[in-house]
């Protein structure tokens, strides 16, 4: 699904239909017509891409910013529902390792002895454990004047 935002995949129509994008996103229904979009579609495969100056070695982003951007002779925009459909791909993730990151270390600082930790306590477990791992760690840390004079417990 996400492949057909790659430019050289796009340019070639390879994908048809942009209907398994609308099953799997429905919301999208609301925000943009279906037709309209499947037709926005089948028109960029019909431009001239070089004339448009729209080459498969541009970035993604560069790529479908060019496209975006192409207006008709009244100088409307063409794309304006395949625009939605495209940058709700680009959003999405395409690893989930960060999050895997995050549930790794949760689970490292909850344990069977640590089970009745409070959702503040593990944000703050958490946190600090992250700035330790930061580019200069823990050395490079200076603490603020606010910081330094908050009062921690009540």
């Amino acid at each position: 699904m996400i492949k057909i935002v790659d430019p050289a995949h796009a340019q070639s129509f390879q994908t048809k239909s942009l209907k398994p994008i609308f099953i799997r996103f429905p919301i999208l229904n609301n925000i943009v017509k279906q037709q309209a979009t499947k037709q926005e579609w089948r028109e960029h495969a019909l431009l001239n891409h070089s004339i448009e100056n729209l080459d498969t070695s541009l970035s993604v982003e560069d790529y479908w910013s060019r496209v975006f951007n192409i207006k008709n002779a009244a100088g409307t925009k063409l794309f304006n529902n395949l625009k939605v459909v495209i940058k709700l791909l680009l959003v999405l993730p395409f690893s989930n390792a960060s999050v895997e990151i995050v549930f790794s270390t949760l689970h490292l600082c909850k344990t069977t002895y640590r089970n009745r930790l409070k959702t503040e306590t593990l944000r703050a477990i958490m946190t600090t454990k992250d700035g330790i791992k930061s580019e200069k760690g823990i050395v490079a840390f200076n603490p603020s004047k606010a910081m330094l004079n908050e009062k921690l417990w009540s």
